[in-house]
């Protein structure tokens, strides 16, 4: 993935850049964010992020191959992020987010709660979640950046 990213980095010239992740793919930008030095800010959507709560909080054993993000504290404490999650999502329940929160302790975290389950519709609403929060984005002018 972070290859990848290079890749995407080198043909469009952008220096840095924001990673989001929906699911399970909010794991894989955590770990990715914690890895890279020029991630700008982490918006996870509806993402499994702290993977010992998600298997705890469905009764499944402790994952012992899987990087969880929820222990890359030291390197996305400092990282400015917004983490969507849903009141009615039952495949990653709003705890799992708010456990991750805990556990990294971030300096500019925020934590975005809608009613929505984890089906639908995140992918076509988080934008405008996010775009509602306007000033109270924890990056400031990071997204409106050209890098």
């Amino acid at each position: 993935m972070s290859s990848g990213i290079d890749e995407i980095k080198r043909i469009t010239g952008a220096r840095s850049l924001i990673l989001v992740g929906f699911s399970g793919g909010g794991a894989i930008a955590a770990n990715l964010a914690a890895a890279r030095q020029d991630v700008l800010a982490l918006i996870t959507v509806a993402g499994n992020i702290d993977l010992d709560a998600w298997a705890k909080a469905h009764g499944f054993p402790a994952f012992k191959d899987r990087v969880n993000p929820a222990e890359q504290g030291d390197r996305l404490r400092v990282l400015p992020q917004i983490h969507f999650a849903g009141y009615r999502d039952s495949v990653i329940p709003l705890n799992i987010s708010e456990s991750f929160l805990k556990r990294i302790a971030p300096v500019r975290g925020r934590l975005v709660i809608k009613d929505e389950a984890h089906q639908c519709c995140w992918p076509m609403k988080w934008p405008t979640y996010l775009r509602e929060l306007g000033d109270e984005l924890p990056w400031g002018d990071a997204m409106s950046r050209k890098e």
